[in-house]
């Protein structure tokens, strides 16, 4: 994720079909989760998810 927030860029990997997110208040989990929900959302225009297999289609 990459200029959300007032964060750095953050690199999650590898994830697993089914993840645990935690962290201090503040640490972006609700941006994390915002961002995976809605990812067409212009305040993540700059974020992107690489090796998604769309499984809509």
């Amino acid at each position: 994720m990459k200029n959300v927030a007032s964060h750095n860029e953050v690199k999650l990997e590898p994830l697993k079909k089914i993840n645990l997110i935690y962290g201090l208040n503040g640490a972006g989990k609700t941006i994390l989760s915002n961002y995976l929900q809605d990812r067409k959302n212009e305040s993540f225009k700059d974020c992107e998810i690489q090796g998604l297999i769309d499984e809509t289609s």
